[in-house]
């Protein structure tokens, strides 16, 4: 019965006392088991990153050179067109009401 009683505290006290020092055995034991493996994934990623990064580049700039500039002269008829077209629906309503 008293040697029960001295491992049982002899396990509290040491759970009390504990460091990192697990930590680091549990990374070392994972990066030996799966140290390749992850090298491997963050090979992955970072050239997916890369590609992806160009890809999105290249998708901008053949956005922005499908947008022609355009003619001041055309947008200036345009926006008459437009204020005559809403200035003729507004009279419609004006006329409407009256």
């Amino acid at each position: 019965m008293d040697d029960v009683r001295n491992i049982d505290m002899v396990q509290r006290s040491s759970l009390r006392n504990q460091d990192l020092g697990f930590l680091r055995e549990n990374a070392e034991e994972f990066l030996g088991e799966y140290g390749w493996y992850l090298l491997f994934l963050t090979v992955c990623v970072i050239v997916l990153i890369d590609y992806l990064s160009k890809k999105r580049a290249s998708w901008v700039s053949m956005r922005s050179s499908n947008e022609t500039p355009q003619d001041p002269a055309l947008i200036m008829r345009t926006q008459e067109a437009l204020e005559a077209s809403r200035r003729r629906l507004q009279e419609d309503v004006d006329a409407k009401a009256a």
